[in-house]
């Protein structure tokens, strides 16, 4: 995935498109090693943003 896909994650969840947001890094974080995708995703999931919380995540 490419920076722009990860930028377009970050706008999504900023928008409030939580969905698109969430789908977007679990998508890029599939594909490789993303440090920044990880670590957003990872924010999803410690504070329910978009999806359960889920702190083991």
């Amino acid at each position: 995935m490419s920076i722009i896909s990860l930028q377009t994650a970050v706008d999504a969840l900023e928008s409030g498109n939580l969905k698109l947001g969430v789908e977007t890094l679990q998508s890029i974080v599939k594909t490789g090693t993303n440090a920044s995708a990880l670590y957003n995703l990872g924010i999803c999931y410690e504070r329910g943003i978009g999806v359960e919380k889920d702190r083991a995540k």
